[in-house]
């Protein structure tokens, strides 16, 4: 099943809605595009938002909770619900990845929505990828300039838990990408602010977490064999997430 993917910086509040909610007028073309405006009508806040390429579509909501929601796309762009806001597993309590157990090797990535050590007592998530956000990204700040000609921007919503030896610490590790090109691309290559913006400078105290976007501008031709990677600490070892 192939699937359309995107993060979502929304609000909107599908408890206690009846079962087909219209659609919002000026919605993008695109069942992604059309669920994030459904739910933001609604008024509940949603991180990410996937799209089924079936017809019709289904769709999926996550909350800040984890928590989901499923709905089927009605031909006039309504949906009607079919799975109301449930709660989730929580992906972060999962027992991590160790990397010595060959998962996390670019060959072989941490899939999204698991957890993976990355090192000096952090523990990782990719929640979920955007592979086209370049219109969330644009439309986040005015200063933001479009992507590079032939490239897109790809939103990665991650989650950074800190169970370390210290009292607190700083997530202070960037997430990069590598495609069959075989050259870094990281933050650097774009000065833009995506949205709920990842804070690497935020204090961590241990037991906690700390969520939020990165973005990586990437050629759209490379997207299919793009991979992500990071670590914790100077000298650790980089551990790879998928991004699809």
């Amino acid at each position: 099943m192939r699937w359309r993917i995107a993060v979502a910086g929304v609000g909107s509040a599908l408890s206690g809605l009846g079962l087909v909610v219209g659609g919002a007028a000026a919605a993008p073309p695109d069942p992604v595009g059309e669920f994030v405006a459904w739910a933001a009508a609604s008024g509940q806040t949603l991180t990410s938002v996937a799209c089924s390429a079936d017809a019709p579509p289904v769709c999926y909501g996550l909350d800040p909770e984890f928590n989901t929601v499923a709905a089927t796309r009605n031909d006039d762009g309504s949906f009607t619900v079919v799975a109301p806001m449930a709660t989730a597993p929580a992906l972060a309590t999962a027992a991590p990845v160790d990397p010595s157990s060959g998962v996390g090797t670019r060959a072989n990535p941490v899939p999204i929505g698991t957890p993976a050590d990355i090192g000096d007592g952090w523990t990782l998530v990719v929640n979920s990828v955007n592979l086209d956000g370049t219109a969330a990204v644009t439309g986040e700040n005015m200063f933001n300039d479009p992507p590079p000609e032939g490239s897109v921007y790809v939103l990665i919503n991650i989650t950074a838990t800190y169970n370390g030896t210290e009292e607190k610490a700083m997530p202070m590790f960037w997430v990069s990408g590598v495609t069959s090109a075989n050259v870094e691309i990281d933050g650097l290559d774009s000065f833009v602010m995506p949205p709920d913006a990842f804070d690497s400078l935020g204090e961590v105290f241990a037991g906690g977490s700390a969520s939020g976007n990165v973005v990586l501008p990437v050629p759209s031709a490379e997207l299919p064999t793009l991979v992500l990677y990071t670590s914790a600490g100077f000298m650790g070892d980089d551990v790879y997430f998928a991004s699809a």
